[in-house]
């Protein structure tokens, strides 16, 4: 998902600097930029005065070690001496950003001709954007508005943030493209199919099209297409990511002799004979170059390289001091308390983890912050990781509007796709919210064209159910020529669950149009989509083989759990089977109680998914051998929603 973008303001000014005037644009600009978008934070402000090596110093190190995106200065862009602003921003440039310039200087001087006096620059310093705006408060303001449509995109740019780009180019589409129009020819409401054309498959049928559709796409497409390599410093970005390789420590941890305690280095052989403290001493990060002989100690701390010659570590709780140095400050003579053992408190070369022909991480290990320590504390600087799908979200309807909008009569908020880009985020997956599509052809044609450029999967929440305005499918398959692998499911909720493919522009992409209900639509994600996108990001990949000849619900429900159902009172069952909404309780040691969130389990009623943690899976009437309801007390299989 978004992640923010980082900005710091530096405010030149000998007046500023020296306590004598109020920073009015800086302190405007830090208030502006935090509240323009939710990805924009000001991470460092800085007041400086008119100096040129100064200015370079700070706006150097924002570039190289703060990991700025964007540096916005304000003043010093004027024509006396003391103005050199541009001078310290273009000495340390490494390209220019000329375009910015002539938008500035345009863009103030429909506000007044002295515009044309502000000696302004834009360069690029590493993926770094510097932009200089004049002093005055109300110059930043006009400067800020010219300068904020392209802001983001350009530090994407220079991020080669390729899900934002694409993102980005979509919306342009979208506004500036012509309407297109649907091959679909809409028939009249009364010769319409009054039952589906599709076929009702069984849930482990449904998963088993879909391993079968990803084992396609993985066996079709290139390794340099399906991954991409990180390096080190941005590891703790990709959470969750899968490995794509084997990867090997490069050197052993410890990478030297290391002590494990606060005391002293020593001769073990010398045994309980006092010892002459050495001047010098091993801390971390530094080591004696000296080595050790006989009868002499050297002081170390926790986690210092054990100097040559010794082959012990005392703690200090096992000494006694017995002579000061002249000046009574430091430890001349220490006596030994105990017997001491070559290798004592002493973490060898390689003892943590060693130099071998055994991975350290195996491919298809999911990164996490343990994996990344492990992979940073054994000089492994960069790793190759499968890529994880981009999604897009739309939802359909006439009757649909965004939430904060003036709902008119008959209308409703749209929950979906707040909730659907919620699970999205909360599980690190980038997604494009392409908004709502209204009930028709073209609409939903446009829409499907737009996802397809910045997508590979797409969600789409109603139109695919049996109305007369349910247009999903004919678009998807009259317009984009694509296969519907299922379009009905043996479940509730969600029976009219659709999953398509289809080529578009040479790559495969991946369609789920769920039910419009926000209950079905929470449901049939966690069912459907989830592990479909786990799969397509290689997490799970290597069961695929065995378990889809096998049984692929043990693949799909990979976090299951046997439960005991607690009910006031029986529980009817449905012809199909049914995941209801519920809450374990793992007090129990042999098999957790659940119970339902709410009796209701109505698939409009979101209310019934509040504070669940789990989907009970209740066996369809036929299942459950012709008895219609389920009692207080049976065993049940729960999905955990994690």
């Amino acid at each position: 998902m978004t992640s923010v973008r980082r900005f710091a303001i530096l405010t030149i000014s000998d007046r500023c600097s020296s306590g004598l005037a109020t920073d009015l644009s800086g302190k405007f600009l830090s208030e502006t930029i935090g509240k323009f978008d939710a990805t924009y934070f000001v991470v460092d402000t800085a007041i400086v005065a008119d100096n040129q090596s100064t200015i370079e110093k700070i706006l150097k190190n924002w570039c190289d070690h703060e990991q700025i995106d964007c540096i916005i200065t304000n003043g010093g862009t004027g024509f006396t001496k003391r103005d050199v602003t541009p001078e310290a921003t273009k000495a340390i440039a490494h390209r220019d950003a000329p375009g910015i310039v002539h938008a500035l200087i345009s863009g103030s001087l429909n506000a007044t001709p002295m515009a044309m006096l502000s000696r302004l620059s834009a360069v690029i310093r590493h993926n770094t954007l510097i932009v200089n705006f004049p002093g005055s408060l109300n110059a930043c303001r006009q400067c800020f508005e010219v300068l904020k449509p392209v802001l983001g995109h350009a530090i994407d740019q220079l991020r080669n943030d390729r899900n934002r780009i694409e993102s980005t180019h979509c919306d342009l589409q979208s506004k500036n493209g012509k309407k297109l129009k649907s091959k679909v020819c809409v028939i009249n409401v009364a010769d319409r199919n009054r039952k589906s054309p599709f076929e009702m498959i069984e849930i482990k049928n449904a998963f088993k099209k879909i391993i079968e559709l990803v084992q396609l796409y993985f066996n079709s497409t290139t390794i340099e297409s399906l991954t991409k390599r990180i390096s080190a410093n941005e590891y703790h970005l990709y959470t969750g990511y899968t490995l794509a390789e084997d990867v090997f420590a490069i050197v052993p941890l410890p990478p030297f002799a290391a002590s494990i305690k606060d005391g002293y280095a020593v001769i073990a052989e010398d045994g309980l004979s006092s010892r002459r403290v050495l001047p010098q001493s091993s801390v971390a990060g530094m080591g004696p170059k000296l080595s050790l002989q006989p009868g002499f100690c050297i002081r170390i701390s926790t986690g210092a390289a054990v100097p040559s010659g010794a082959n012990a570590v005392v703690q200090v709780e096992d000494t006694e001091l017995l002579e000061r140095t002249e000046n009574g400050s430091e430890e001349a003579l220490i006596k030994i308390n105990s017997l001491v053992k070559v290798g004592q408190d002493i973490r060898p070369i390689g003892s943590d983890i060693s130099i071998s022909d055994k991975p350290l991480l195996v491919k298809k290990s999911i990164l996490n912050s343990i994996e990344f320590g492990l992979l940073a504390s054994t000089g492994v600087h960069s790793v190759s990781i499968y890529n994880r799908p981009r999604v897009a979200v739309i939802s359909t309807g006439d009757e649909v509007i965004s939430p904060g909008q003036n709902r008119p009569p008959n209308c409703i908020w749209d929950s979906n796709r707040i909730v659907l880009l919620g699970l999205l985020q909360s599980s690190n997956y980038h997604a494009v919210d392409l908004g709502i599509f209204k009930d028709n052809v073209d609409d939903i044609y446009q829409g499907f064209n737009e996802a397809f450029k910045c997508a590979d999967l797409i969600i789409t929440t109603g139109g695919v159910s049996m109305g007369e305005r349910d247009l999903i499918k004919q678009v998807l398959r009259e317009d984009f020529q694509a296969t519907i692998h299922f379009g009905r499911v043996n479940l509730k909720p969600g029976k009219p669950t659709t999953f398509a493919s289809c080529l578009y522009e040479g790559k495969l992409k991946f369609i789920f149009a769920l039910p419009g209900n926000p209950v079905s639509a929470f449901v049939t994600y966690h069912i459907f989509v989830k592990p479909t996108l786990e799969l397509l990001s290689g997490k799970y990949f290597q069961y695929l083989e065995q378990q889809i000849h096998e049984d692929p619900t043990k693949l799909m429900f990979h976090k299951t759990i046997r439960c005991r159902i607690s009910l006031k009172s029986s529980y009817r069952l449905d012809q199909r089977p049914e995941f209801v909404r519920a809450i374990i309780n793992f007090t129990h040691s042999t098999n957790p109680i659940v119970r339902l969130t709410e009796s209701n389990q109505i698939s409009s009623r979101l209310l019934n998914v509040k504070d669940a943690n789990a989907l009970v899976l209740l066996p369809s009437i036929t299942e459950n051998e012709g008895v219609d309801y389920i009692e207080d007390g049976a065993l049940v299989n729960a999905i955990l929603l994690l």
